[in-house]
């Protein structure tokens, strides 16, 4: 199983510091919920972690290896980014698209084969898709190329999938699929990492969740340990109300602080 490491990871945008020394492990097996409020840095510590943002301080490694020496297209291959805004710019449909989540392995100049086609039906499975693969995927609702963009990511099978917000734009039915599509995965050997802000599913489905404050890791563990009623205090500002039902814990904010 891979496993992908930022040790002492610091990022600056121009001259405002946005990540500071970070260390995260994301290992195969395990599902972890990346948390925080508006501004904490979690889209940046996601692209950083994909290998999308230069570091200022520290390094990435996959497997033991300096992310920096790893090729591109193999880096490809074995991480898996989703954006939180992806767009679809052209007119192909559902099928085309989700399709070119299997180019990093795919030779150049040459169609889909029995793999390809098998992780591509697979893939638009697990976000509950299948009838949108003749559409033209820019006519889709907004939730419903939310989902075609994660069957995209799918497609790729990488070893780690880093996915920003991916249940963002979806209703609650698909947000319950995605997430236990996610649990699945990690039951497999795969690593996951996921920007929620919804924490009731952060706290249902993640193994452990890594709470960002300011650029900062404020708390890392297991979700009750980091979901305790001091930290929703003084990071996210709000008092909320706890339980559980079929011994899953739920929250739901109730007030500003």
């Amino acid at each position: 199983m891979s496993q992908l490491t930022a040790k002492g990871v610091s990022v600056r945008l121009g001259k405002r510091p946005v990540l500071q020394d970070i260390d995260l492990d994301l290992a195969g097996g395990t599902l972890v919920g990346l948390i925080g409020p508006n501004g904490a840095g979690k889209t940046t510590l996601l692209r950083t972690m994909a290998g999308l943002q230069p570091t200022t301080e520290g390094a990435l490694s996959l497997d033991g290896r300096p992310l920096t020496q790893i090729d591109p297209r193999r880096r490809a291959q074995q991480i898996g980014y989703l954006p939180q805004e992806g767009r679809i710019s052209w007119r192909v449909s559902v099928e085309d698209l989700v399709f070119t989540g299997r180019l990093p392995h795919r030779s150049y100049f040459t169609g889909q084969n029995s793999t390809d086609s098998e992780a591509v039906a697979a893939a638009l499975a697990a976000v509950g898709a299948d009838e949108l693969r003749p559409r033209i995927a820019t006519d889709l609702s907004g939730g419903e190329k939310a989902r075609v963009l994660l069957a995209r990511a799918l497609a790729g099978e990488p070893a780690i999938l880093l996915a920003d917000e991916p249940v963002a734009g979806l209703d609650p039915y698909h947000r319950l699929e995605v997430m236990e599509h996610f649990a699945s995965l990690a039951a497999g050997g795969r690593a996951i990492m996921v920007v929620l802000h919804d924490l009731t599913l952060a706290a249902r489905f993640c193994d452990q969740l890594v709470l960002l404050d300011e650029g900062t890791v404020a708390a890392s563990g297991k979700p009750e340990d980091v979901l305790d009623d001091e930290r929703l205090e003084s990071v996210y500002r709000i008092r909320a109300i706890r339980g559980s039902e079929d011994g899953r814990p739920f929250f739901v904010p109730w007030e500003r602080l």
